[in-house]
């Protein structure tokens, strides 16, 4: 199940790879896109999502970071 990207106008689906979910930036110059989640400016590395809780939890992962964006997903 892909997350739905609207919320995230500034990600696009990369690949998805043992349940793991994988993001760009969609900017034309990713490296100088703030991280939604660390605010750092690492490019396209290391931004990532799982679900969690059955399909009813979502979480962006930094690694650059180590910091986590959780949210629900309400339908």
């Amino acid at each position: 199940m892909l997350l739905k990207l609207e919320h995230f106008p500034y990600l696009k689906f990369r690949n998805s790879f043992r349940g793991i979910d994988n993001y760009n930036f969609a900017s034309p110059q990713p490296w100088s896109s703030p991280c939604p989640i660390c605010d750092g400016k690492h490019g396209n590395y290391g931004l990532h999502g799982e679900w969690y809780k059955n399909g009813t939890e979502y979480c962006l992962t930094c690694n650059t970071s180590s910091k986590k964006l959780k949210f629900a997903i309400v339908s």
